[in-house]
């Protein structure tokens, strides 16, 4: 997660060949070499999110809540967390102290299924 994404054009490492001259089956192997428009796409901040755990509660359980209030989960401690970026699962892990703030170890990566839609014409 520390990979660096060059801020502009002009940080990144000088290339003999442009991403879009490259031949045919190579892919690009740091992000430097990325076209300058994909770099930009790279910046796009996105939600992210741990879920600890998850239920349906009934709305009177809900409104009789107090400060001190205890729900119960069913899911054991020591089950992975799920990581969320979007509304997509992307990885597992646990939690983690880092300094006195929680922190996220990933344990497994979770990639989406790759899937394509067929776009409509615009018709009118």
């Amino acid at each position: 997660m520390s990979d660096s994404i060059p801020e502009t054009a002009d940080d990144a490492a000088p290339q003999e060949q442009s991403p879009s001259e490259q031949p045919h089956g190579r892919h690009p192997t740091s992000f430097a070499e990325l076209p300058d428009y994909t770099r930009s796409l790279l910046k796009i901040t996105v939600p992210v999110r741990v879920v600890l755990a998850s239920k349906k509660e009934n709305l009177i359980d809900i409104v009789e809540m107090a400060p001190g209030t205890i729900i119960k989960f069913e899911k054991p401690c020591d089950e992975l967390l799920q990581l969320f970026v979007g509304n997509q699962q992307v990885a597992q892990g646990e939690a983690v102290k880092v300094g006195d703030k929680f922190g996220f170890r990933t344990a497994t990566m979770t990639l989406p299924r790759e899937h394509f839609s067929q776009l409509r014409k615009k018709t009118g």
